[in-house]
């Protein structure tokens, strides 16, 4: 029993960490169930259920109805439905290399009409999420697979609008806050700095 003891003290010496953002309770704290968005260099992944939205799902316009957006509202109708504790506070976890795919996430959240927040992460650390619901992850999956159909039909209506900088675009950050487009026209872009850069 000692060596087993012995053999299971070292295994646990010798794993990483391994952290949680959790939501805080405390007067100025929320009390709703986080919705978590890993940004990482090319995708958004809805956690824990791991559902991944690719930036080239979102396409050369961001409105209502993307993936994103699809995928938010989903949760928030998933949850009232089975009773889930209020309206869902999502959570944009963002990785260094995720700073494109926030700035995307934070235009196709344009329509969320609710409080939302953002934590700054490394991009070793390993996170642990709550275990995954596996009916909303497959209602999670249709609703993206639809808001990708619409969103492939509006490009081929549109295809000057939608074929510019598909696949590749690019976020600065704007002097009255929040992020637009690189190549946007708008007079209150910072052209100093952008989010993860230090100036």
């Amino acid at each position: 029993a000692r060596e087993d003891l012995i053999e299971v003290q070292e295994s646990v010496r010798n794993r990483p960490p391994e952290f949680a953002i959790v939501p805080y309770l405390g007067t100025r704290g929320t009390h709703r169930r986080p919705v978590y968005i890993e940004c990482v260099q090319d995708a958004v992944i809805i956690q824990p259920e791991g559902v991944r939205i690719a930036m080239d799902d979102f396409g050369g316009i961001i409105g209502p109805g993307n993936p994103l957006d699809a995928a938010l509202r989903t949760i928030r109708e998933f949850y009232r439905t089975t009773g889930g504790g209020g309206v869902p506070y999502p959570l944009l976890v963002v990785r260094p290399e995720g700073t494109s795919s926030y700035g995307v996430a934070r235009a196709a959240m344009r329509t969320w009409d609710d409080e939302f927040g953002y934590e700054l992460i490394d991009a070793n650390l390993e996170l642990k999420f709550a275990k995954e619901n596996q009916s909303l992850a497959e209602e999670l999956e249709k609703a993206i697979a639809l808001a990708r159909r619409r969103q492939a039909a509006l490009a081929q209506a549109m295809p000057s609008a939608y074929g510019r900088g598909r696949g590749n675009m690019s976020y600065v950050a704007s002097r009255t806050g929040g992020f637009v487009a690189a190549d946007s026209n708008d007079e209150q872009i910072n052209q100093i700095g952008s989010f993860g850069q230090s100036n």
